[in-house]
């Protein structure tokens, strides 16, 4: 194979085979996020009904729902109605299983979560539809290739790394490649981690953002989106979730506990560095 006259034997070939690798990869697992996306839920699935109720478990411990798998209930972790199953056509089961991987890996974080979405009131919005819009806001920015070099520099082997032996040496990329199903597993953790990271700062800046009623939602979304989701991609550097200072805890009648709850979130996830030879490179 030759690019620009660059073959197998040429010096940069190992290091063209590297960037194609990485996102080669990043192709890859972009294309499997969407088949998962669009994997509707169903509810004669026990897989399926077993997560959503897994969901339940995780978020509300110890309490029962009144009238069972359909109830009102659903509505105090933020489903829209008495079947959660229509909650979910957007992002299939990709919606669900994020927001149970959230609730199961930062279980405090997440009830905190869930707790500051009811705390200021009149000003409050649902916390299970909120982590549908995180998956969609996430699978949109994969999908454009905007997640592609925050992916690339915390992915272990995300740059050239003297330890990475290629498949085939005369190959640029190969889907038969055995270390294939590790990397994905490695970025679907990565994943799964920026989903949470999200997920704090909105609630953070939801809290600091003054709003009035639900209906400000989409208004204080957008300037989340802008404000810092987006600049975390265009730096390919994520923060840890920090509440802007000075902070003012709203009247609740749940008192010391929201501030409590906040503390939760604020230190739910420091996010790993880079290598040591990345964050050199970058520098």
């Amino acid at each position: 194979m030759c690019v620009k006259k660059i073959t197998a034997t040429s010096p940069s070939f190992p290091t063209l085979r590297q960037f194609v690798h990485t996102f080669g990869d990043l192709r890859v697992f972009g294309a499997l996020v969407e088949q998962y996306r669009m994997k509707p839920y169903s509810r004669d699935n026990p897989d399926h009904e077993a997560k959503l109720l897994k969901l339940w478990d995780l978020m509300m411990p110890g309490q029962l729902r009144r009238g069972g798998r359909f109830s009102d209930d659903w509505a105090a972790i933020g489903f829209q109605g008495r079947d959660p199953a229509t909650d979910f056509r957007g992002m299939g089961i990709l919606g669900l299983d994020q927001l149970v991987r959230f609730a199961d890996r930062h279980p405090e974080a997440a009830r905190a979560c869930l707790a500051l979405s009811t705390s200021m009131g009149e000003a409050w919005f649902p916390w299970a539809i909120t982590g549908i819009a995180v998956s969609s806001t996430l699978v949109g920015a994969l999908r454009e290739g905007r997640l592609d070099l925050l992916l690339a520099r915390y992915t272990p082997g995300g740059y050239p790394d003297a330890q990475w032996q290629p498949y085939r040496q005369d190959r640029l990329y190969t889907y038969d490649d055995p270390q294939l199903p590790g990397r994905l597993a490695a970025l679907r953790e990565l994943f799964d981690e920026l989903y949470c990271w999200a997920w704090c700062n909105w609630t953070l800046h939801w809290l600091s953002s003054a709003p009035k009623s639900p209906m400000d939602f989409g208004s204080r979304w957008t300037q989340f989106l802008q404000g810092t989701f987006e600049p975390a991609l265009s730096r390919a550097t994520l923060s840890p979730p920090v509440m802007p200072e000075p902070f003012q805890a709203p009247p609740s009648p749940f008192g010391d506990h929201v501030m409590a709850a906040q503390r939760k979130v604020t230190v739910l996830w420091t996010p790993p560095p880079p290598p040591a030879r990345i964050a050199t490179a970058t520098a």
